[in-house]
């Protein structure tokens, strides 16, 4: 889901295609305007309320990003004491989702901010190159209330986790998601 909570009208879902997995095979290749499909409600513990933190840092790659920018929209929309910081890795420029958009919310929300980074650049990347690190990360704006949202690969969630374990980030202000 990658709605706003503040949006009640609708639901916007990022759905990425899979073979392997007849529903997003069936959305992808069958769907069309007009179905009706039935979701079940949420799982878990990756959301963000305000009394949360006012400093977060969303950590993705890949479509790990989906749930990571309804929280980045979200805190655009209703919560501008929030500080933000979207950590985002992809392997190639072509494969950056919502880049339009998470320009243009950095753009006019002084509150919100990105780090993005391609590990496969191709000549037109001008940007930051390489695998998150201890410096990308400590760059996000880290303080003592931080709340980290990691969502990803397995072992970009356990690499990341470790990464901020040796910076001393309590357990405690790590959520992830797993999908595996």
């Amino acid at each position: 889901m990658t709605s706003s909570p503040v949006i009640t009208d609708s639901l916007e879902l990022a759905i990425k295609s899979s073979t392997r997995h007849p529903v997003t095979n069936w959305l992808h290749e069958h769907a069309k305007i007009g179905d009706s499909v039935r979701i079940s409600g949420g799982q878990g513990v990756f959301v963000y309320q305000p009394e949360m933190s006012q400093r977060v840092v969303l950590v993705g790659a890949g479509v790990g990003v989906t749930p990571l920018i309804s929280i980045f929209r979200y805190i655009a929309d209703a919560v501008p004491d929030t500080e933000a910081t979207l950590v985002y890795s992809i392997p190639s420029p072509d494969e950056f989702l919502f880049r339009n958009e998470i320009e243009q919310l950095v753009r006019h929300h002084p509150n919100l901010h990105s780090l993005v980074t391609v590990t496969q650049p191709d000549n037109n990347w001008h940007g930051r190159t390489g695998r998150m690190d201890s410096t990308l990360l400590e760059s996000a704006g880290m303080s003592r209330d931080t709340l980290y949202y990691l969502c990803g690969p397995p072992g970009m969630v356990e690499d990341i986790s470790s990464i901020l374990g040796s910076l001393a980030v309590p357990a405690s202000r790590i959520i992830f998601e797993k999908w595996w």
